[in-house]
């Protein structure tokens, strides 16, 4: 087998499989790397086959592609690996954040932990990440939750006592 005939095998191969890795790994630099390899197979057809032999192997490429593109589309989606990276419903409930946090606002509850100014905080029978407004809180502090925004929940100390410290 000749060097220019492996190439070209090469270049056929790592083409089509460069595009189907395009599908696992997005952001189109290998389909754009697989395409180039494609036309570079089919431009070097032309010196292994000769004139009728490399028009009829880019002919070959082009349906080859088509039919490749073509199958990839139908069955991918329906077999294991198309399954696994696909979603299974439609995406228009989803949401950034949980917004349940919002019934917190103006709540009461207990440092659980020391807060630095951040760590958690029982709110009724829930352990919530909380920040404190100013300064150190110490464990057991009374807190009332003063602000939620998305899922950062700002806490204020009750009691300004020894346990609090400001700066």
């Amino acid at each position: 087998m000749s060097p220019d005939l492996t190439t070209y095998i090469a270049l056929v191969g790592g083409g089509f499989v460069l595009i189907a890795a395009e599908i696992f790994i997005p952001g189109g630099i290998l389909g754009v790397v697989g395409v180039i390899a494609l036309l570079s197979a089919g431009v070097l057809g032309f010196s292994v086959f000769g004139l009728s032999g490399g028009l009829i192997s880019a002919i070959g490429l082009l349906i080859g592609g088509t039919v490749f593109l073509g199958l990839w589309v139908k069955y991918c989606p329906t077999s294991f690996f198309g399954r696994w990276f696909t979603l299974k419903e439609d995406g228009r409930e989803f949401k950034s954040y949980d917004n349940h946090l919002d019934a917190l606002l103006d709540l009461t509850g207990t440092a659980h932990t020391d807060l630095r100014p951040s760590g958690i905080a029982m709110i009724g029978q829930q352990k919530i990440d909380v920040l404190s407004e100013a300064g150190f809180v110490t464990k057991g502090t009374p807190v009332k939750v003063i602000q939620v925004a998305g899922n950062r929940v700002v806490v204020r100390a009750l009691e300004p006592t020894a346990n609090t410290v400001t700066p």
